[in-house]
């Protein structure tokens, strides 16, 4: 049922695509594979990251909110300061990514200050806005780039707003930063409360410590606290899950979500399930992050799951 993908990036590669459909010179363009109606598979290389997001237009979000009252008149909008990220955790599209655009620019990216404050001008003047979430997968990861934003932020947009960090990237400066910029709150994946799995099979490299650590300056500097957790993990039994949910408690988060894990296609955890028994080879549909576990656990377990999932925010806030 599909003609063409677009592999990666595709800001310079779609529109030429629209040049060329229907004629010959579009089954050249870079980043697209093809199938022909006699079902040959065209797979053209991919072209070099955009080094300069400065370059690009603004995302036209008109499309979007043309179709959508709720979306176009809700005072919080979703921003981007930059792209990339610079680690290999196993379940994310990340290290796939890296590994495909390897010798074809850097893949951890930023708008300049000046852009990104244009961007949001550029919204502010269209539709409603009182809140913005920065949704890059680490926020201000350049340090003289975050001091530039945090200097000019106040002044120029004003707005409180939400965004991404590791925790081994949060310090008291970096808290600081984002407080005085106008940070409201921050948001942190744990993923899992059990050093062994954390970091064996999600290849997190973090310790309960630095996440510790991370949410006590976070909170130091009056910023709330969001985390990201996931449950039926690879090798998981029911007391690592309370693992989990013991170390949210610890942290004194405002807020958690958890979510079911899911093996998707093209991550290493995927190829890790699938050599460990935990994941089946014929294993075509895969589930949303809010259904059901896909693994090989036993089905008394599988149901445990799902009624965790559920109650994880209620567990952690009211133990």
């Amino acid at each position: 049922g599909v003609d063409a993908i677009c592999r990666g990036e595709g800001d310079t590669c779609f529109p030429e695509f629209l040049k060329y459909f229907g004629e010959d010179a579009m089954y050249t363009i870079s980043n697209f594979y093809f199938k022909r109606n006699s079902g040959e598979i065209i797979s053209n290389s991919l072209t070099s990251l955009v080094s300069n997001l400065d370059d690009l237009p603004f995302p036209d979000r008109d499309i979007i909110y043309a179709g959508s009252y709720f979306m176009a008149n809700s005072p919080v909008k979703t921003f981007f300061a930059g792209r990339g990220c610079p680690f290999n955790c196993t379940y994310c599209f990340n290290h796939a990514f890296s590994e495909m655009y390897k010798g074809k620019g850097k893949i951890l990216r930023s708008k300049s200050v000046s852009y990104l404050f244009d961007e949001i001008r550029f919204v502010a003047k269209k539709y409603p806005l009182g809140f913005l979430k920065f949704h890059d997968d680490i926020f201000g990861s350049d340090k003289k780039w975050l001091a530039e934003f945090t200097e000019r932020y106040p002044k120029e947009i004003g707005l409180p707003f939400f965004c991404y960090a590791r925790p081994n990237m949060v310090s008291d400066e970096y808290a600081g930063l984002l407080k005085a910029a106008g940070c409201y709150s921050v948001c942190i994946a744990i993923e899992c409360g059990n050093e062994q799995i954390r970091n064996r099979i999600l290849n997190r490299n973090l310790s309960n410590s630095q996440i510790e650590s991370a949410c006590a300056a976070l909170k130091k500097n009056g910023l709330r606290i969001y985390t990201l957790n996931m449950v039926g993990l690879p090798s998981e039994t029911e007391k690592e899950i309370f693992e989990t949910i013991n170390l949210n408690q610890r942290l004194n988060i405002d807020f958690c979500d958890a979510t079911i894990f899911q093996p998707y296609p093209g991550t290493q955890i995927n190829k890790y399930c699938k050599e460990n028994g935990y994941l089946n080879e014929d294993v075509k549909n895969f589930a949303n992050l809010y259904t059901a576990s896909l693994l090989n656990f036993d089905p008394d377990l599988k149901k445990k799951l799902f009624i965790l999932q559920r109650l994880f925010p209620i567990l952690v806030m009211y133990p």
